[in-house]
């Protein structure tokens, strides 16, 4: 895991790993499977980077947590839990830019855009 270096010096608020079918298996075997089953494109699947910022991870997991507390019964009207029906699936996100790129890893993307 690398801290993000910007290109003209500017804070970047995320790390970056290089993932690799030499790398953990079990990941890179998930994230495969995942590529060929988007359709986004016919090309294999080489390498991927991992962005990890923690301020996005704090606001995700919170955000999680708020949604299963609200599916626990306590608000539903027959009292039954459905905490089994909140998912999390990966998104896809391309740029054509460096700019775009650096916004995204910073600040997080707009859902709209991305392909399952």
């Amino acid at each position: 895991l690398s801290r993000a270096a910007h290109p003209e010096q500017r804070r970047c608020g995320f790390a970056s790993w290089r993932m690799t079918c030499l790398g953990t298996e079990i990941e890179w075997a998930g994230l495969q499977t995942m590529w060929e089953r988007s359709g986004i494109s016919n090309a294999k699947l080489v390498g991927a980077y991992r962005i990890q910022n923690r301020g996005q991870l704090h606001g995700f997991a919170a955000t999680r947590q708020a949604m299963l507390a609200r599916l626990g019964g306590e608000d539903s009207i027959d009292g039954k839990a459905r905490t089994d029906i909140l998912h999390t699936r990966l998104l896809w996100h391309g740029t054509k830019s460096c700019e775009s790129l650096l916004a995204i890893c910073n600040d997080g993307f707009d859902r709209a855009h991305a392909a399952t």
